[in-house]
C-alpha cells in the first residue's frame, strides 16, 4: 500500500460512519444504516502514523527491555543460584540464540497468515518464558526460561518495522521508525535504574514478573490492532519457497550491503552488554543502582540520536544520515579499544565510547531498515525476519566470542571494537558507489 499522507497527531477514524451518513441524508432508512455499518466493518481499519508509532515502539522495546532490566541482576545470580559467571552469561547467550533463530520462522509465517496472529503467538511465548524465568529454581531452569522468552520476543522486533513498511513508504516510513526508536529508548533507559533498585529492595524474580506483565499488556494491544499485511502469500511457508526467498535475500548485494551495518553494530553492542555488569560491578565496584544509572546513559544517547535523526530527516537524505551514524560507530569502536588498553580501566573509558556508539546507531537503524525492506515488498516479512535474525545472530556470536576470554576487560576491549570496525568497513565497501 502506498504511503499515507496523514498528520502524526491524527488518530484512527472509521472510513464509513452510519451516524455521519444520517446527518448528510436524514431520509436514510434502517436498511441503509445496516448497509453502512456492514461496509464500515468490511473496510480495512485506518492505521495512523501515531498509532503505528506507539504500538510499534512498545513491540520493539520487548527485546532491549528484556536485556536492560535484567543485566543489573547478573552478578547477584551467581550467589543466588549457586552457579558460575559463565552460566549466568549463558542466560544472555541462549536468549539471543532464541531471538535470532525464531525470527527466521515468524517472518515467513507472517507473510502467509498475517502479522497480527503471529505476533499474538510470539507474545504468548514471551509471557510463558517470563513466568518460567521468574519461577526458575536453578540456573538451568533460568536458561530454559530465557530461551523461551527470546523466542517470544522475536515477534515484536521482526514484525513491528515490517508493519510500518506494509502501510507507509519512503521518508514517511523512515520518520515513523525513527519516532518508534525515540519512544522505545525511554523504557530501556529507565529499565537498568528500575532493575538495579528493585534487586536491592526485593528478589530478582520480580524483574521477570514485570516482563510478564509487560508482555500481557502487549497481547491486549495487538489483539485490538488492525492487520497490515494485505498481500498474503500462500506459498511463503513452503520449503522450496522459503529456500528461494532466503537465498534471494542472502545473495542480494543491495540487501546485505545495508543489513551488515546494523547486524555487526548491534552484535558489538550486545557483546558489551554481557560484559559490562562483570566489569563495572565486579571489577570497578559499582553498586546495582549506580550501575543502572550508568548504563541508562547509553539509552539516553540513543534517545538523543533518535530526536536528532527525526529532525534531520527533513533536511538530509537517509543515506547521508546513515553514513554519519556509521562514522560515529567507527570512532566509538576505536575509542573503546584504545582507552581500555592505553588509559586504563574506568567508568568513563567504557561508558563514553558506548554512548557515542548508541548515538550513531540511532542514525543508522531507521535508514537501513527502510532501505532494506523496500527492496522486497512482497516478502517483507521474510526480509525483516532475516535482518532481525542476522542482528541477534551477531549478538549471539559476540556473546559467544566474549566467553572465550578469561578476562572480561580484555574481551570488552577486543570483541565490540572489532565488530564495530568490521560493520563500518563492510558497509562502506558494499555501498561505495552510492555514497
Amino acid at each position: 500500500m502506498g504511503a499515507r499522507r496523514l498528520s502524526l497527531l491524527a488518530w484512527e477514524r472509521p472510513r464509513l460512519s452510519a451516524r455521519g451518513l444520517l446527518k448528510r441524508n436524514p431520509a436514510m432508512q434502517k436498511d441503509s444504516i445496516s448497509d453502512a455499518n456492514a461496509a464500515a466493518a468490511a473496510a480495512p481499519a485506518v492505521l495512523t502514523p501515531l498509532r503505528m508509532t506507539i504500538v510499534g515502539a512498545l513491540l520493539i522495546a520487548v527485546g532491549p527491555l528484556s536485556m536492560s532490566l535484567y543485566t543489573p541482576a547478573m552478578t547477584l545470580l551467581i550467589s543466588a543460584l549457586h552457579t558460575t559467571q559463565e552460566a549466568v552469561r549463558a542466560t544472555i547467550t541462549v536468549y539471543l540464540f532464541g531471538f535470532a533463530g525464531a525470527q527466521l520462522i515468524c517472518g515467513p509465517l507472517s507473510d502467509r497468515f498475517g502479522r497480527r496472529p503471529i505476533l499474538l503467538v510470539c507474545l504468548s511465548f514471551y509471557v510463558i518464558g517470563s513466568i518460567a524465568s521468574a519461577a526458575a529454581p536453578s540456573v538451568t531452569a533460568l536458561i530454559f526460561g530465557r530461551l523461551v522468552q527470546g523466542v517470544g520476543a522475536c515477534g515484536g522486533v521482526a514484525l513491528s518495522r515490517v508493519m510500518v513498511v506494509d502501510r507507509f513508504a519512503g521518508n514517511g516510513a523512515a520518520r515513523i521508525i525513527s519516532l518508534m526508536s525515540l519512544i522505545l529508548s525511554i523504557a530501556p533507559a529507565a529499565a537498568p535504574i528500575v532493575g538495579g533498585t528493585l534487586i536491592t529492595m526485593t528478589s530478582w524474580r520480580v524483574l521477570f514478573v514485570i516482563l510478564a506483565i509487560y508482555g500481557a499488556v502487549l497481547l491486549a494491544l495487538v489483539w485490538r490492532f488492525p492487520e497490515t499485511n494485505e498481500r498474503r502469500d500462500p506459498r511463503a511457508t513452503k520449503l522450496r519457497a522459503l529456500a528461494v526467498n532466503y537465498a534471494t535475500l542472502i545473495t542480494s548485494r543491495a540487501f546485505i550491503g545495508q543489513v551488515v551495518l546494523t547486524s555487526l553494530s548491534i552484535g558489538g553492542f550486545y557483546a558489551s552488554q554481557t560484559l559490562m555488569p562483570f566489569v563495572l560491578m565486579g571489577k570497578i565496584g559499582l553498586s546495582s543502582p549506580v550501575f543502572g544509572v550508568t548504563t541508562a546513559s547509553l539509552m539516553v544517547s540513543y534517545l538523543l540520536g533518535s530526536l536528532a535523526m527525526n529532525r534531520l530527516l527533513r533536511f538530509l537524505s537517509i543515506t547521508r544520515l546513515v553514513l554519519v551514524g556509521a562514522l560515529m560507530v567507527l570512532v566509538a569502536a576505536i575509542a573503546l579499544a584504545l582507552s581500555l588498553r592505553f588509559i586504563g580501566l574506568g567508568v568513563a573509558q567504557i561508558v563514553a565510547p558506548m554512548c557515542l556508539w548508541m548515538l550513531g546507531f540511532a542514525f543508522i537503524m531507521p535508514g537501513v531498515t527502510t532501505s532494506a525492506l523496500a527492496l522486497f515488498p512482497r516478502n517483507a516479512g521474510s526480509a525483516s525476519a532475516l535482518m532481525g535474525a542476522l542482528q541477534m545472530g551477531m549478538g549471539f556470536v559476540g556473546a559467544a566470542l566474549c566467553s572465550l576470554f578469561a578476562d572480561a576487560t580484555h574481551a570488552l576491549a577486543t570483541v565490540p571494537p572489532v565488530m564495530g570496525a568490521l560493520a563500518v568497513a563492510a558497509y562502506l565497501a558494499a555501498n561505495r558507489r552510492k555514497l
